[in-house]
């Protein structure tokens, strides 16, 4: 990997310049992250559509499964942006199933799976009150532990395959800095991505009912007890849970990508990759006065 050979300029970005880049590289790479989607959203949503049907599994399960199956989708969505961001992509979203992105997958299910364990245990009390209170306590440790700790894992272990040299131990060190911001970015794209998650969602519905004429959610809320069927149908009707995984699927992307750039942001702020860049052109402009 080369600082000179990137794709994106490497320049300090703010959380909203990292989603509008987000856009920008999805909208450069729509075949092959679309592609992407595809393979996972598809099938999770007939998952969903079957667990909640046929097993009366309600909104939980959804979010769960979704916690976990956006594991190996970061992974392969990162590894391709990685190569794609620094010139090394040739447009396959999966080149072989390579060991190192196999073993960042399989290790990152294995943190998401324990990282879930408090939710899983909140959502699911075998007793009320107690339990519920120890999977909140398990929320905070070890889940928001693990996720501040390995937030850029990802990230770390792709651009690490490209060049060791460049993506070494003193990475942890250079985030601990940026700790308090990164709690404010993360917070920030996560709210973006719910904002256009619910206005996506409520596009689709809407889009159902008009042309097809059989509504997801909105048009079969009676109007005598509107609130009360909302959150039954939302926790318990198949096709609102298999719309909103969809849904979640697509926007999942957008997030993913913004938290990368974020990442690539701290390198050229706390590791000067900028300034790196300019003195390799510079050198390079030296190089060829002298010859």
């Amino acid at each position: 990997m080369r600082l000179d050979q990137a794709t994106i300029p490497l320049i300090p970005r703010t959380t909203a310049n990292c989603l509008d880049l987000a856009f920008v590289f999805l909208g450069h790479h729509f075949r092959a992250i679309g592609k992407l989607w595809a393979w996972f959203a598809l099938p999770a949503g007939l998952l969903v559509y079957i667990i909640s049907y046929y097993f009366t599994w309600d909104l939980r399960a959804t979010l769960l499964l979704f916690g976990l199956l956006t594991v190996p989708f970061s992974t392969l969505l990162i590894s391709y942006t990685a190569r794609a961001t620094f010139g090394e992509t040739d447009n396959n979203i999966l080149p072989g199933i390579q060991p190192g992105v196999f073993s960042t997958m399989v290790t990152g299910l294995m943190i998401r799976a324990v990282e879930l364990l408090g939710p899983a245990i909140a959502l699911y009390p075998i007793e009320e009150g107690w339990m519920i209170f120890i999977g909140l306590c398990l929320c905070i440790f070890p889940s928001l532990v693990l996720l501040f700790k390995y937030g850029f894992r990802i990230e770390q272990n792709m651009l690490q395959r490209l060049d060791r040299q460049l993506h070494d131990r003193r990475v942890a060190e250079l985030l601990k800095l940026e700790t308090a911001d990164l709690l404010v970015r993360g917070f920030s794209i996560f709210l973006f991505s719910f904002i256009i998650l619910c206005s996506l969602f409520v596009l689709v519905d809407y889009s159902w009912q008009v042309l097809l004429d059989r509504p997801i959610l909105m048009g079969k809320l009676s109007e005598q007890e509107m609130m009360s069927d909302f959150f039954f149908m939302l926790g318990m009707e198949p096709s609102v849970q298999t719309t909103l995984m969809m849904v979640g699927m697509a926007i999942f992307p957008i997030s993913r990508l913004a938290w990368f750039f974020c990442f690539i942001d701290v390198r050229v702020r706390r590791d000067c990759w900028d300034m790196e860049l300019q003195m390799r052109q510079q050198a390079r402009l030296l190089r060829g006065e002298q010859t």
